[in-house]
């Protein structure tokens, strides 16, 4: 089933519209990564993204609008996005080699692609077990992916835990401890990983289940993970816009 954004007007203030539609006026664009087999709900939670923006329109950017779309990768579009967002639970994941050079090309450009694997489910008190868990079928085939040749090939190999004085958790919300972990409870994984290009995040990649967090209203503590979502996007603003993006609220 192809994915679309969230049609639900309640969901997604003014400011964040998707930019195709009538009356968009973003001025960064998120564009999450349709591919073939992903189904919606389980590989990709339709609220996540657009309630993540709502929160940061009314936080850290109410002077910088941000929207997001859904398109492939090979949509010449992809290549002015902000940050790309690409998420997966059991799906197939193969692109074509148009679509895998298209991807090394927004890399190596200057782009960042934050993937995550992740679990629907739960209940508003209590997040779906399944996260934290290292070797999933999403996690296995995004390190492939970007370890093909089309892509970042051997760099796509070197993932690392992001260290704890590192700036993404500094860059406007402070997470002295590291990123949230309530929705990997009973996992093994404790930490965000990432692949560094140039001196830069290029790929971020999640097992904790962030998504489902802003995907979930009532979700326990659900702020501190649109924070930690705050920091995500902001980390790309800082590389692909530098100097260029003010904060409406200093860092706490």
């Amino acid at each position: 089933m192809p994915l679309v954004p969230s049609t639900q007007p309640a969901r997604v203030a003014p400011q964040i519209r998707d930019p195709d539609e009538p009356g968009g006026s973003a001025l960064y664009t998120i564009t999450a990564v349709q591919y073939r087999w992903a189904e919606r709900e389980r590989d990709l939670l339709t609220a996540a993204l657009p309630e993540l923006l709502e929160y940061m329109a009314a936080t850290v950017l109410q002077t910088t609008p941000i929207g997001w779309n859904v398109l492939p990768l090979d949509n010449e579009r992809v290549q002015q996005a902000l940050l790309l967002y690409m998420t997966g639970y059991d799906a197939v994941v193969r692109l074509s080699p148009t679509e895998l050079g298209a991807l090394g090309r927004y890399l190596k450009g200057g782009g960042m692609l934050f993937a995550e694997d992740i679990v629907s489910g739960g209940t508003p008190e209590r997040p779906p077990l399944g996260g934290g868990v290292p070797g999933t079928p999403f996690d296995r085939q995004l390190k492939a992916l970007v370890a093909h040749p089309d892509v970042l090939g051997a760099l796509g190999t070197r993932w690392q835990a992001v260290p704890r004085d590192h700036p993404l958790y500094q860059n406007c919300f402070d997470f002295p401890d590291g990123p949230p972990l309530g929705g990997a409870y009973g996992g093994a994984v404790s930490t965000l990983e990432m692949i560094e290009y140039r001196g830069r995040i290029a790929v971020l990649f999640s097992d904790l289940n962030l998504s489902w967090f802003w995907a979930t209203r009532d979700a326990p503590a659900r702020e501190r993970y649109l924070q930690m979502g705050a920091n995500i996007v902001v980390e790309a603003l800082l590389y692909r816009h530098a100097g260029s993006v003010p904060l409406d609220r200093p860092r706490r």
